[in-house]
């Protein structure tokens, strides 16, 4: 899926500039106006807009400027916007936060820090989409939030969340990759006080995550110290997710420790604390208290980090949960191809609830799109998936090997024939009603082997 930018800049060669440097991250569009601007949203549905404050500020004071922002959310709610500002304007971009908008910027633009602003709020928007995916009812799973599940553990994760959500206490998620913990963080920020204020995303592998989360300030030695804010003051009341929080620098380790301690916080090359009010949830992959007793993280702040601890199961422990998840996945797959879909066959069924999923949810979620693309047949089979029927293994005695060679020639008679059921027969010598008798007995569809 193609990120869709939209630059709301009435200044032409600005908005030429931007367009350029981001068309190989974005399918970026512009509008110089605030009519350009509307109809844009109405027929591109950008994931993202950046909107300058200049152009808001020109319709007039305080409120009334800020009414263009309100007529986007109207249009298009599900779209990020990002309030391009100048230093005169901020507190007219605070209040924009207040009223909807995801994150300001503060001019001259700087494109690597523009960059990251921008991929925060793609990033937001693409876990609050997934959200919006999940079908409102589901037999036998369990609808939260952004998540479904029916097993006893998940079970367990939704009601921490619902728990831990009221309070305003330090959460840290703990799970393998692809498990869900960002939308894990998502939905405690959603059922917490915090929801109407914002929610940034912190990648902490980045190189300059410290300053991400901290600040950052920058002398020149042409002019004045320049100050960039963290997410932490950006967040102004709202929710701060540091995903991969095991990869922080010792530098935001011991900054972001000292910020939690005090509620002061200092930015990277500055030496002026400021008051910041934010929450934090910290998600990680591996075992932070393991780590932080070898030395590794710092150890002060995994106790700080992890008041309350979340553990998300691999998606192979979740039992049942496997087969309802990738059923939701290809009703959704086939309605986006346009395809219709029998489901999956038996051998499939088998294959998934056998299957080790390394990759967790993510590789569930490819093999099942995959399969939709690539499959001939009406129905799902293991095959398509890319994954082998559990029970093809070798038989232990001379009956299981006799039923498990008749089955494998009836099965691939039919696929050599496309699903032919006469020619099917013919080709391993047996009458037709015979061949109906052995697909009956094998519980074998032949729609899996027939072309659409």
């Amino acid at each position: 899926m193609s990120k869709r930018l939209l630059i709301v800049e009435d200044d032409a060669s600005v908005a030429k500039q931007l367009q350029w440097a981001l068309a190989d991250d974005y399918d970026v569009s512009t509008a110089s106006t605030v009519s350009e601007a509307l109809d844009a949203l109405r027929d591109e549905r950008p994931h993202v807009v950046t909107l300058d404050m200049s152009l808001t500020a020109r319709a007039g004071e305080s409120e009334e400027g800020l009414e263009i922002l309100r007529a986007i959310r109207d249009v298009s709610p599900d779209s990020k916007v990002v309030m391009v500002t100048a230093s005169e304007h901020a507190d007219h971009a605070v209040r924009a936060i207040q009223l909807g908008a995801f994150d300001y910027y503060t001019k001259p633009i700087e494109l690597e820090e523009f960059k990251v602003v921008l991929e925060r709020a793609m990033n937001v928007q693409e876990i609050e989409s997934k959200a919006a995916d999940v079908p409102e009812e589901l037999a036998g799973i369990e609808r939260f939030q952004s998540m479904i599940g029916s097993c006893g553990r998940m079970k367990q994760v939704f009601a921490e969340i619902r728990r831990v959500a009221v309070t305003d206490v330090g959460v840290l998620i703990a799970g393998e990759g692809g498990t869900g913990k960002k939308l894990v963080a998502h939905a405690i920020h959603q059922l917490s006080t915090r929801r109407s204020r914002p929610l940034l995303i912190v990648m902490c592998g980045r190189e300059r995550a410290a300053a991400e989360v901290l600040g950052l300030e920058t002398a020149d030695p042409e002019g004045p110290r320049r100050v960039f804010s963290g997410a932490l003051e950006r967040a102004a009341g709202g929710t701060v997710i540091l995903d991969e929080i095991d990869r922080l620098s010792s530098e935001g380790q011991r900054g972001l420790l000292a910020w939690i301690e005090s509620g002061l916080a200092t930015r990277v090359g500055g030496d002026e604390p400021y008051r910041a009010d934010a929450r934090v949830i910290a998600t990680t992959k591996f075992d932070l208290e393991q780590l932080a007793g070898a030395g590794d993280f710092l150890e002060a702040l995994y106790y700080r980090l992890g008041v309350v601890r979340i553990d998300l199961p691999p998606l192979r422990a979740r039992g049942g949960d496997v087969v309802l998840l990738a059923s939701d996945l290809l009703a959704r797959s086939a309605r986006e191809q346009g395809r219709k879909t029998g489901g999956f066959t038996q051998a499939a069924l088998r294959a998934l609830a056998g299957h080790r999923w390394p990759g967790n949810i993510p590789e569930l979620q490819n093999r099942v799109r995959r399969a939709v693309v690539m499959s001939r047949g009406r129905t799902i089979g293991a095959a398509d998936l890319g994954l082998d029927d559990v029970l093809d293994e070798r038989p232990e005695t001379l009956g299981e090997a006799r039923h498990a060679l008749e089955r494998s020639m009836v099965a691939d008679a039919l696929r050599k024939s496309a699903g032919n059921v006469t020619r099917a027969a013919e080709a391993i010598g047996v009458s037709r009603p015979t061949m109906y008798d052995l697909i009956k007995k094998y519980e074998i569809d032949v729609a899996e082997f027939k072309a659409d």
